[in-house]
């Protein structure tokens, strides 16, 4: 058994190296054709829909004040009073989502239009319940 190998070792080729990208010739290539419906469009002499591959927020960044009371979650849009709401134990216990979620819809905007404001709100009413 001292010198035996055991499994599955010698039955098999071993498998191919892994390609070196550092010794690309060109390495700033895909850059500068850039991505192959970008030629098409190009090409076809019509602007390119694509914005590239991340988009600039188009909505501006909301901050919660969230505060624990007594009969459940006290949250507020930080600058508008306005939009204090208690979110009750009962709502929260029910489902934590459709809690914040609706409190996004009511204050901010629907969900197609404002983004994941109201998961973002959602993790941070966990987090504070989380806390005993």
């Amino acid at each position: 058994m001292g010198g035996q190998q055991s499994g599955n070792l010698g039955r098999f080729p071993p498998p191919p190296p892994f390609p070196d990208l550092r010794k690309r010739t060109d390495p700033g290539r895909i850059w500068s054709e850039g991505a192959p419906h970008r030629a098409a469009c190009r090409q076809a002499g019509v602007e390119c829909e694509s914005a590239g591959g991340r988009v600039a927020c188009v909505t501006p960044p909301v901050r919660f004040i969230i505060e624990k009371v007594k009969g459940g979650i006290k949250v507020a849009v930080k600058d508008r009073p306005e939009t204090e709401e208690l979110l009750t134990e009962e709502a929260l216990n029910e489902s934590l989502n459709r809690a914040a979620y609706g409190c996004t819809d009511k204050h901010i905007g629907p969900k197609e239009k404002i983004g994941n404001k109201g998961g973002g709100l959602a993790v941070r009413l966990r987090a504070i319940l989380a806390k005993k």
